[in-house]
């Protein structure tokens, strides 16, 4: 048979589980937070390394165009 604990330290030991869940709690919220702005990133990343790519394609380009110019001249 179940008896429940009424004393001080029954309601020290409920508030300590409960502050123990809800710290819990918290650090799953920033736990989350934290992955959805690494996902964020991830994303500006890939986009400034296409960026990079791109402006390195047309850098190439316009350099070949450069090199054929001076050697028709």
């Amino acid at each position: 048979m179940y008896v429940k604990n009424t004393s001080k330290e029954g309601r020290e030991e409920t508030h300590d589980r409960d502050t123990v869940t809800e710290l819990q709690h918290k650090i799953r919220m920033q736990i989350e937070e934290s992955r959805q702005l690494q996902l964020e990133i991830s994303r500006g990343i890939q986009e400034q390394l296409e960026l990079q790519r791109n402006l390195q394609m047309l850098v190439q380009e316009q350099s070949k165009q450069v090199n054929e110019t001076n050697k028709a001249n």
